[in-house]
């Protein structure tokens, strides 16, 4: 992206963010002080998104025989997250990209698709549909959304995971926009809000990754995997004190049929 395109993007998405702001909207922290194994260096919101599904999802929505369709499924790591968690049944990966590698298992049949999410139609319906940080590349997300709507059984869920308002200044330019509590409440009138962390993982997630590596190209995390584990639990320790600044929401929205 040449560099005026990027100050504009900054500057646009900065007026939006601030335009959805809603300091005394309802949401949820979720904090977690679970510390990361060892030589796992994923960001303060990559971690905070596995403990909500390790720790949170299952407290929502039963674990059980169920139909998930998994939209922007990469390398479909989230299969065994599903099945640590207790679920099984048949899961559903779709992808514009075929990077698919999970296999299935006694409890869980998979199968991946190769398609676009704002055509996808299939016969089946799903219990739970869930993506994580896929919307915000989603040039029409509300299209896509609609779409995911009609694919939701009754009594079923949507999840997603997307970055805040706050996380502009953490992903830059990445993906067309963030999702402040308004932008959420627009697409999700119903939808319970979570957010991931506090102002201490925004901050080490800034100066660690921001601007250490994306800024300046050094990858510091795999300089000092060890340092960059502490100072990130560290940090999430320090988030129950100070839980504003979040890097990203979860939405869970239940089916509106």
């Amino acid at each position: 992206m040449p560099l005026l395109q990027r100050a504009f993007y900054l500057a646009r998405n900065a007026v939006v963010n601030l335009l959805g702001f809603r300091p005394f909207a309802a949401v949820e922290s979720f904090h977690s002080e679970a510390t990361a194994t060892q030589g796992t260096v994923s960001s303060p919101s990559r971690h905070l998104t596995d403990a909500f599904i390790r720790e949170h999802l299952p407290k929502l929505f039963e674990p059980g025989h169920v139909r998930v369709l998994e939209v922007g499924c990469g390398s479909g790591s989230l299969c065994a997250k599903l099945e640590g968690c207790g679920y099984s049944g048949h899961y559903t990966g779709i992808d514009i990209e075929e990077r698919f590698s999970a296999s299935g298992s006694d409890s869980l049949q998979v199968v991946f698709i190769k398609t676009d999410a704002r055509g996808f139609s299939p016969d089946e319906k799903f219990d739970l549909i869930i993506s994580i940080s896929v919307l915000e590349h989603i040039d029409n997300d509300q299209q896509v959304i609609g779409n995911l709507r009609n694919l939701l059984s009754e009594g079923g869920a949507q999840f997603h995971v997307v970055p805040s308002g706050w996380g502009l200044p953490l992903y830059l330019w990445h993906g067309y926009r963030q999702y402040n509590v308004g932008a959420i409440r627009t697409r999700f009138p119903e939808g319970k809000i979570y957010s991931l962390g506090g102002a201490c993982s925004f901050l080490h997630h800034f100066v660690w990754i921001t601007v250490a590596e994306m800024v300046f190209g050094m990858p510091v995390r795999k300089w000092a995997p060890g340092l960059y584990i502490r100072m990130a639990t560290l940090g999430r320790r320090l988030d129950r004190v100070l839980p504003f600044m979040p890097a990203a929401h979860v939405v869970v929205s239940p089916c509106e049929n």
